[in-house]
């Protein structure tokens, strides 16, 4: 099992969100960007495209906002 924390504030309170990947799916996102040949590369290596917030690879075309960096694991 996989797991991805994120921490988040609201008002002043800050939580914890945790995501679960329960049978090590390898999954990849695409911020901004389309291109045939990551996308089949990717899938040629057992990746499968995903829109959720559960990803192991993210790949952007340009700078991402801070919070997609936050609750990062170390691995």
């Amino acid at each position: 099992m996989v797991s991805t924390h994120s921490n988040f504030s609201t008002g002043g309170y800050h939580a914890q969100k945790s995501y679960h990947i329960e049978n090590s799916e390898l999954l990849f996102k695409m911020l901004r960007f389309d291109n045939k040949l990551l996308r089949s590369m990717f899938e040629a290596n057992g990746f499968s495209h995903t829109e959720s917030h559960e990803w192991n690879v993210l790949w952007s075309s340009s700078s991402c906002k801070s919070y997609l960096y936050e609750g990062l694991n170390e691995f």
